[in-house]
């Protein structure tokens, strides 16, 4: 994913005229955090969603409206509503966070292509 352009990405997504120049930096950060985290969490989502066009179309998305929703977290109004199918949440201004979310609807893409190798099971949560 080191050919992707988050900057322009993220500009010719935004419809809300939410993404600023200054924000080049810390934008471009972190959305290599966003991609850290499906890294850690989804590594198959991973490993196989940027060498399909679509899928990687769909994973440069995910990690968008991720950072949108940071975007419209961080503004001086916060979230006044944010839905996701059937559930819906509302934010007030002081609990903005810079936190990176992913969508009930993004965890199930990601988790569509498996977890990876991770092991499971009451041994590894704790007890035998």
């Amino acid at each position: 994913m080191d050919d992707v352009d988050w900057f322009t990405e993220l500009e010719n997504r935004d419809t809300e005229g939410l993404v600023d120049s200054e924000l080049r930096d810390p934008l471009e950060n972190r959305a290599l955090d966003a991609l850290a985290q499906i890294y850690v969490r989804w590594p198959k989502a991973y490993q196989i969603m940027p060498k399909k066009a679509l899928s990687k179309r769909a994973l440069i998305s995910i990690v968008c409206e991720t950072l949108f929703a940071i975007l419209r977290n961080c503004t001086n109004e916060g979230h006044i509503r944010e839905d996701d199918g059937v559930y819906g949440f509302t934010l007030a201004a002081e609990l903005q966070s810079a936190v990176i979310e992913f969508r009930k609807s993004d965890i199930e893409i990601l988790s569509s292509y498996g977890n990876g190798n991770r092991a499971y099971g009451s041994f590894f949560r704790g007890g035998i």
